[in-house]
C-alpha cells in the first residue's frame, strides 16, 4: 500500500493521496469517504512508515478526547483494510 502525501509528507503509495489539512484521501484525483476518526487513524499510521503502532498509542492519539473501548480501533482499522481492498487474514502488507 502506498501513498502520496501533501505538505511534504511522503508516504509509500502511487495509487491514493492522502491530504491531511483537507482531511482528504484520494484515489487517483476521485475523492474516498474516509469517516473523521478513521482518517486520524490513517493519518497516524501513514506518518509512522514501518513503525510498530500499539492500539493504546491509537487510542492515545485519536480518542484522548472521549473516553472508549478499544474496540473503536478495531473498527476503524477495518475500515481502512475495506477501503484499500485489504483483509485480515491476507494482508497487502
Amino acid at each position: 500500500m502506498t501513498f502520496t502525501g501533501v505538505a511534504g509528507a511522503t508516504f509509500d503509495s502511487p495509487l491514493y493521496v492522502l491530504d491531511p489539512r483537507a482531511g482528504q484521501l484520494c484515489r487517483g484525483c476521485t475523492p474516498v469517504p474516509v469517516r473523521p476518526k478513521t482518517f486520524a487513524v490513517l493519518q497516524y499510521l501513514a506518518e509512522r512508515p514501518g513503525a510498530l503502532v500499539t492500539k493504546q498509542a491509537l487510542l492515545d492519539a485519536v480518542w484522548s478526547d472521549v473516553e472508549v473501548s478499544e474496540d473503536v480501533v478495531r473498527i476503524s482499522v477495518g475500515e481502512l483494510r475495506a477501503t484499500f481492498g485489504d483483509t485480515r487474514k491476507a494482508p497487502a502488507s
